[in-house]
């Protein structure tokens, strides 16, 4: 009776023992893919506002570059592009297009610039 008791005993101490390593790594798993779901989002993040800053300075360059060549054409006092010389507004800048309008009114001149992605 007692050989029947001891392996009973060994048996259900090995499943605990089972049991128990799998909860752990199941734990492990969860704690990993938490873990990688954070760094992920972060690698995301740190892309898009590197993306954003990227853009940001291509548009100012472009809107330097305009006002530049439109400063002696009297763009100031109509807001209209037209006496704009040629090659002064860009098509295309680092192979993205580009579309520059100008509204508002004298002296408060507004350029609007647009660049496809």
């Amino acid at each position: 009776m007692r050989t029947t008791e001891r392996r009973v005993f060994r048996r259900t101490e090995a499943g605990a023992f089972l049991v128990q390593t799998l909860v752990f790594v199941l734990l492990l798993t969860f704690i990993a893919a938490s873990l990688t779901q954070f760094i992920l989002a972060r690698h995301i993040l740190v892309h898009r506002a590197n993306s954003a800053a990227s853009g940001r300075l291509l548009l100012e360059g472009i809107e330097s570059r305009v006002r530049a060549c439109l400063d002696g054409t009297g763009f100031e006092t109509d807001c209209k592009l037209r006496r704009a010389p040629e090659g002064c507004i860009p098509n295309v800048v680092e192979g993205r297009p580009v579309r520059v309008t100008a509204g508002g009114a004298p002296p408060l001149c507004r350029l609007e610039i647009k660049v496809e992605l």
